[in-house]
Formats: structure tokens, C-alpha cells, sequence
């Protein structure tokens, strides 16, 4: 409940939230992030969305139906690091899954749903 507040009011976090969550709350965290476009990782803004499953790489991102593809969002730093990790590394050294975007997202960050 306070970490939602936190992200909701863009209160600054003194710690890493993934330090301080249970397993099965960090699903809810990486949602809170995707909706209120925070890390998931740091909480700093600005963040962008971090597509977990390859989207892209000839396909034109602004005509790919992003429902169901997994993602994340992540700062400057930890999206380089994901990069520079590898998607799997990545979502184990974090203890990430990612979520799967869905039309309230796809609104949030103006994807395309068709």
C-alpha cells in the first residue's frame, strides 16, 4: 500500500522496492510501474517501456498489436542494463517476470491494440 502511494504521489524511495517486496507482491509492483510509467527497479522517472518478447526488429512498433507481449518499465540505466544483460539474465537477477500489456496499459502508453 505505501509503495502504490509512493509511485501515485511520485514520492522518491530511499530503497530499492524489489529488495523489500514478497515474491508474490512483485507482480503488483511491476504493475503499479507500467501504470504510473516509474522503474520497476529504482522507481526513478522517467522510464520507458521495455518490451520483455522481441517486438520490432523489421516490424513497425506503431502497427504490432502489443496486447499479451510482456514488458517492463525501466530507466535509462536499467534499460541498458537489460540490454547489455540479456532479457533472462536480466529478469533473474531482478526476480522479474514481467506483465503481460493489456488495454489499460496499451492506453497509459499509447500502444496499438489492433
Amino acid at each position: 500500500m505505501l509503495l502504490d502511494y509512493a509511485v501515485l504521489h511520485n514520492i522518491g524511495l530511499s530503497v530499492k522496492p524489489l529488495n523489500e517486496l514478497e515474491p508474490q507482491e512483485i507482480a503488483h509492483w511491476e504493475y503499479q510501474c507500467l501504470m504510473n510509467k516509474c522503474c520497476v527497479i529504482c522507481g526513478k522517472r522517467p522510464s520507458d517501456l521495455h518490451h520483455l518478447d522481441t517486438i520490432g526488429q523489421g516490424v513497425d512498433r506503431r502497427k504490432t498489436n502489443h496486447l499479451k507481449h510482456r514488458a517492463v518499465q525501466l530507466c535509462r540505466i536499467h534499460h541498458q542494463d537489460a540490454h547489455s544483460l540479456g532479457i533472462e539474465t536480466f529478469l533473474q537477477k531482478y526476480h522479474l517476470t514481467g506483465i503481460k500489456i493489456d488495454e489499460r496499459i496499451a492506453e497509459v502508453h499509447r500502444l496499438n491494440t489492433r
